[in-house]
């Protein structure tokens, strides 16, 4: 199972549907394959299904299609991008319009220090995975005021499709589905606004933000990882600085839950939430812990 199933939050018992990740038993389709890091080996699966010596097969190894580094004004539009992502860590004022991102690329942030942007409430080691990644991620890097906007991003299967760092950065009217989670938010200032979030693993937005304004999602088919204590929204024991959830559209998913459709966990505070949109949920909309 993906790095994101916490240890004793596993699916249920009869789950019908999860994703096999990071497996060689589970190389058993045409076009699947395995990398063996250790070993510096690559498995693969052919098409035909005989021996890949009989075949030119060719591997990438570049994790990202564009790595903006510390440029500022950049702007990245109208392009299909596979296997491979977008980081702009430290970049300032730069945008992605109009891009379409299939199986990003992987990328790994570990923190080897508490980061507390604003009193948000973060403490202790975290590592995320991400597709796209506008601003910085991690308490070294910087990045402000970028642009995800009119974008699909998709089949991040073992991933987080867009990871939000930094302050005043912006996810405006994209597709984002197919992933392990959506949107994954460490920072400030943030505007989540009008995007379609459906099928995807675990949280539409997840993490620790701070006077930040999600709005106009329409949100669906999520949390199929089978977890719990777990909703579309859900911040755990931190002060989101007047953050507000706002006129999100919000159904059509009924994992078992002990929550709700937006879920305010232990010790959140200064959070707004008015005018939420819903149907077909298993059980209420908000639940405050």
């Amino acid at each position: 199972m993906p790095a994101y199933t916490k240890p004793g939050y596993a699916p249920d018992t009869g789950t019908k549907k999860f994703y096999l990740a990071g497996s060689r038993a589970g190389l058993d389709v045409a076009t699947e394959w395995y990398i063996d890091a250790s070993n510096s080996t690559l498995f693969l699966y052919t098409p035909t299904g005989d021996c890949p010596a009989n075949h030119l097969v060719e591997m990438k190894s570049r994790k990202w299609g564009f790595d903006l580094g510390t440029s500022t004004n950049i702007h990245i539009k109208g392009l299909n991008i596979f296997g491979t992502g977008i980081r702009t860590w430290d970049s300032q004022d730069s945008g992605i319009d109009g891009i379409v991102a299939d199986y990003p690329a992987i990328s790994r942030v570990s923190y080897s220090a508490g980061y507390d942007p604003g009193n948000v409430g973060f403490s202790g080691a975290m590592t995320t995975d991400s597709g796209i990644v506008p601003g910085g991620m991690a308490y070294n890097h910087y990045g402000r005021a970028n642009i995800l906007k009119n974008s699909v991003i998709k089949n991040a299967k073992t991933t987080a499709a867009f990871a939000l760092g930094g302050e005043e950065s912006k996810v405006v009217n994209n597709d984002i589905h197919d992933a392990l989670m959506a949107v994954i938010a460490n920072g400030r200032r943030f505007l989540i606004s009008y995007n379609t979030i459906h099928d995807i693993g675990s949280n539409a937005v997840q993490d620790y933000y701070y006077n930040t304004i999600i709005e106009h999602n329409d949100i669906s088919q999520i949390l199929k990882d089978g977890n719990k204590d777990d909703e579309p929204f859900h911040p755990y024991g931190m002060d989101v600085g007047n953050s507000e959830w706002r006129y999100n559209r919000i159904h059509n998913f009924s994992a078992l839950h002990y929550a709700a459709g937006l879920y305010a966990d232990n010790g959140t505070s200064n959070l707004l939430i008015c005018s939420i949109p819903h149907f077909n949920l298993r059980l209420d909309l908000v639940a405050l812990a």
